[in-house]
């Protein structure tokens, strides 16, 4: 883990992000070669202040007692926490952005995610609930109303989360490098959350963990946008493809602002995937062939989980059988992507 240290103003307090790699004599000068400290999204821009209400809700008992049931905990966390930070997004509210940030402290002070003997069923909802944290930190950090107590308290805590996440993928592959879980959309939502924690943290290591996952998954893509690893059973492989698209999709938004090309990767193979995982919306038939024949179980309305990430792609490669998918769509907010796209 990284020492954590202060910087002014409008630059997280995260982990060590300044390193110096080299120091080369050039006409008798040194220069000192330093790494550029992570960003995200929401960095570029903040809404104004305000006073505007809000109702923040009392906190839920996040320990890791037996009596709980954790998942359903973890989902609380992951729900008060985006619902807050968006609410600060969306207009400003100081009383938001508090109630995110000071949830997300008690979250770091009881140690949660900090150890588990649960199935490795908990770890996938683990995933979505440091994803959902550690965004909601990024949303909230532009307020300039994160101390540095609680700075210092909830980065090296996404810091550790995301680290048990990347041993818990890397031990699963290595253990079963054929079982699908290994390789599939839940090791993806894994790399988005790493990522996500990552540049929370400004940990260049879990930020490139996050970028090999991507890579794993975009070397998966073949000609016809369908990935090897998600010929899911039940009739879930077009649900499979959208959350892989999902997350595959957001970790190239986050590479595009901090220099990495991953939407150009392997010859831009995520557009395949974008285009075959949104046609599927409409026509789920092509899922069904590469699923042997199985009916595919999506919902009859669209909803935000099946779309709501396209909207940030969409920004960047416009699209018009999309745009009438985000269209037909009346929120793209969903907990398991962080909540509201980026603005």
């Amino acid at each position: 883990m990284g020492d954590s240290h202060e910087r002014d103003g409008s630059v997280r307090m995260r982990g060590s992000s300044l390193v110096f790699l080299a120091a080369f004599p050039v006409l008798g000068c040194y220069i000192a070669w330093a790494q550029t400290p992570l960003v995200s999204p929401w960095d570029e821009h903040a809404p104004a202040l305000s006073d505007v209400a809000y109702a923040c809700p009392a906190r839920p008992p996040l320990g890791y007692a037996p009596t709980f049931d954790r998942g359903a905990r973890l989902a609380t966390l992951a729900t008060q926490v985006t619902d807050a930070a968006d609410a600060y997004r969306e207009s400003g509210s100081r009383a938001a952005a508090k109630c995110a940030i000071g949830t997300l402290t008690a979250a770091a002070a009881n140690n949660v995610m900090g150890e588990s003997n649960g199935p490795k069923t908990l770890y996938f909802v683990e995933s979505e609930t440091l994803n959902a944290a550690a965004i909601a930190y990024l949303k909230i950090w532009p307020s300039g109303l994160v101390t540095p107590e609680q700075a210092k308290a909830v980065g090296p805590w996404l810091e550790m989360v995301a680290r048990r996440q990347k041993a818990f993928f890397d031990t699963l592959v290595k253990r079963s490098p054929k079982l699908p879980s290994g390789h599939d959309h839940r090791l993806f939502l894994g790399g988005y959350a790493v990522m996500s924690a990552g540049i929370a943290a400004d940990d260049r290591g879990l930020y490139e963990w996050g970028v090999s996952a991507f890579h794993e998954g975009a070397n998966a893509i073949d000609k016809n946008g369908m990935m090897l690893w998600e010929r899911c059973s039940a009739g879930n492989t077009a649900k499979c493809h959208l959350e892989a698209a999902a997350s595959l999709v957001m970790m190239a938004e986050y590479g595009a602002y901090n220099g990495d090309g991953l939407f150009e990767y392997k010859h831009g193979a995520l557009h395949l995937l974008v285009k075959s995982a949104a046609g599927g919306l409409t026509d789920p038939d092509k899922f069904r062939v590469f699923s042997d024949g199985e009916a595919q179980h999506l919902p009859n309305r669209m909803q935000a989980w099946e779309i709501g990430w396209a909207e940030p792609y969409q920004r960047r490669f416009p699209d018009a059988a999309i745009a009438g998918l985000l269209k037909d769509c009346p929120s793209h907010r969903f907990i398991g992507w962080g909540g509201a796209p980026a603005d």
